[in-house]
């Protein structure tokens, strides 16, 4: 559940206020990021993408009912389109993502790796923020980051990441099992 200062200014970025508007994109230009790198697209194709996500957003915002659910629309808009990019593109297969590769010739395979993708977005959701910011930032964002960087990054002691990472990691195994995915279920 969002905290009262991020829907407070998702609600300010809704009625024009430029500064809570820059505000959200930078706080969830990690996020979008990796859904577009998830959707494996190049470098151009997701710059490309970045912009019109984050254009749609500008435009829809104001109609935007539950400002608490800004997150998962930003995630389902990005998915949109990344998935229109494709299509779009009519892509050859070594632009696939390497676990996607091969894949177009098995359709089954293209669902369950999307399906699965939207289990582990459902499961880092379904975790506390701290968690997520830590996972995605030391697994989702491009290249990890050295542990000084990251624990800079995250206002945290370096100390702490190796321990917090486990438990945080343990915490997305259970939250998978229980949607379903995972060696336990």
């Amino acid at each position: 559940m969002p905290n009262e200062d991020h829907l407070d200014r998702v609600a300010r970025a809704a009625a024009g206020d430029r500064a809570a508007w820059q505000s959200l994109v930078e706080s969830h230009a990690g996020l979008v990021w990796s859904v577009i790198r998830q959707g494996g697209l190049s470098k151009e194709a997701g710059e490309d993408a970045f912009q019109d996500v984050f254009a749609v957003a500008m435009r829809a915002l104001p109609g935007l009912k539950d400002h608490a659910r800004f997150e998962s629309w930003l995630v389902t808009t990005t998915r949109r389109i990344v998935w229109k990019s494709w299509g779009a593109r009519r892509a050859a297969p070594g632009e696939l993502p390497e676990e996607l590769r091969g894949a177009a010739d098995r359709p089954e395979a293209l669902t369950q790796a999307q399906e699965t993708r939207v289990l582990v977005q459902q499961g880092l959701a379904a975790m506390s923020s701290r968690c997520r910011e830590l996972l995605l930032a030391a697994f989702a964002q491009g290249p990890p980051p050295d542990y000084d960087q990251l624990a800079q990054r995250l206002g945290v002691p370096r100390g702490s990441l190796g321990p917090t990472r486990a438990r945080c990691l343990e915490q997305l195994a259970k939250a998978l099992s229980a949607l379903g995915l995972g060696p336990n279920s």
